[in-house]
């Protein structure tokens, strides 16, 4: 049977904070996902980290792969996701233990095509998170495509934080860019879909110095 979610992780060397990262989502309560780790042509040991939590969780599968960059590797994630919903988590980012199992029976019970969630940035002496909140609202795609054009919301510029429909993404995929790749995805992804959740719930950990996912350049 197919996972109900598969968490799609785009790896380059993300150093000691990959294990962080990992442990974050298999140690959570909820259980249903597949994890895929996408090594994007790690030199720093990451390959083999993703290998060895591989042979020990039935649940995580390792996608190996040149570094052409972030878009090409969640777009290898997604050509493999086999999950009724899809979420994208940076490898050096953690998630709270309810994190996955909240943004489901939000979506679910809202019925959209997307929900996100609120972030927290990691401290330097803590990864506590405050209190959630459970509570929602609805917003249409062509008010948050409105939110886009004018930069007025966080929640549209990036992939992170979310947790989305895989039947709501098809065959979209990220396009070959080096920067705002995650901003564009999200334009196209609401221009199929006609509404999503927001939620003041922030339970996605978010480290803002640095980054495993596109800290080269990618290759021609």
């Amino acid at each position: 049977m197919d996972a109900k979610i598969s968490v799609i992780v785009p790896v380059y060397n993300a150093g000691t904070a990959l294990f962080d990262c990992i442990k974050s989502i298999t140690d959570g309560i909820f259980s249903d996902f597949e994890l895929i780790l996408i090594d994007n042509g790690s030199t720093d040991g990451s390959s083999d980290v993703c290998d060895l939590f591989a042979s020990q969780d039935a649940r995580i599968r390792v996608i190996h792969t040149e570094n052409h960059g972030a878009a090409s590797a969640r777009n290898a994630g997604l050509d493999g996701a086999r999950g009724e919903y899809v979420a994208f988590i940076d490898a050096d980012d953690c998630i709270a233990p309810d994190y996955l199992s909240v943004l489901l029976s939000v979506i679910k019970r809202d019925g959209t095509d997307a929900v996100c969630s609120d972030f927290v940035p990691i401290a330097s002496d803590s990864r506590h998170l405050p209190p959630h909140v459970l509570s929602s609202r609805t917003v249409k795609t062509n008010d948050a495509m409105q939110d886009i054009a004018l930069r007025r919301e966080f929640y549209w510029s990036n992939v992170c934080c979310k947790l989305f429909r895989a039947s709501a993404i098809g065959d979209l995929r990220f396009s070959p860019l080096k920067f705002g790749e995650d901003g564009v995805f999200m334009f196209d992804f609401l221009l199929k879909c006609a509404s999503v959740s927001l939620t003041d719930y922030a339970g996605y950990v978010y480290n803002s110095g640095t980054s495993s996912v596109t800290s080269a350049p990618p290759t021609e």
